[in-house]
């Protein structure tokens, strides 16, 4: 595809915009996702976008539908080798048999329905799991609400700065900043993000975030 050249002395790898998958991946996933039912990729939709793994429960009042209905598409979804149970954990948490899945799932509707369900999921997570602050500050951010998502990220950013986890926290600050809608806001994120520069070592940030200020 003339993604790799030779410069005479070493192969260059460029980069692309979007890397397609091979032919043969592409259907092995569309026919999986032709097995299920339309009611239960309905469902299914929603399991996508909790994530890769998911537990019945949150699934059922994330989707708003019927225990039956969603056991029924689970059910559907193990017959077409779509899901897998994950025994490890509980016997009402499964997963997608495979990350190319979750993708395949979510694109069956439009940007506007995932950024409703994923608003309901961040809902439901906040009323019942506070402490899960990255899912819930995840799914704000996919859901298009910047003030929530500005908020759950600083919280989200200062967990990861008490653990040290650096560039977790950095990723929060950064979409905390992308959704500030005020300038006190803007200059908190960024003096955070300066911080955390700091702790790292990368004193160029230090000084780019500081000159942002």
């Amino acid at each position: 595809d003339g993604l790799l050249t030779n410069t005479g002395v070493a192969w260059v790898w460029t980069i692309p915009a979007s890397l397609p998958l091979p032919a043969g991946m592409s259907e092995g996933v569309a026919r999986r996702l032709s097995r299920l039912p339309a009611d239960a990729v309905k469902i299914l939709v929603t399991a996508a976008a909790i994530g890769r793994t998911f537990s019945i429960a949150l699934l059922a009042d994330a989707a708003g539908a019927e225990m039956d209905a969603v056991l029924d598409a689970v059910d559907s979804g193990l017959a077409a080798s779509v899901l897998e149970p994950v025994h490890e954990q509980d016997d009402d948490t499964y997963r997608f048999a495979h990350a190319l899945l979750v993708d395949a799932v979510l694109r069956t509707v439009s940007p506007a329905r995932q950024r409703i369900i994923h608003r309901r999921i961040a809902d439901l997570l906040a009323a019942r799991s506070p402490d899960a602050v990255d899912a819930v500050a995840w799914h704000y951010a996919r859901s298009g609400d910047g003030s929530q998502t500005y908020t759950w990220c600083r919280s989200a950013a200062e967990r990861a700065m008490a653990r040290y986890a650096l560039d977790d926290a950095t990723r929060f600050l950064e979409l905390a900043l992308e959704h500030a809608n005020a300038e006190d806001q803007r200059v908190a994120a960024q003096d955070q993000l300066a911080h955390a520069a700091e702790l790292s070592g990368r004193w160029d940030e230090v000084a780019r975030w500081c000159d942002a200020m």
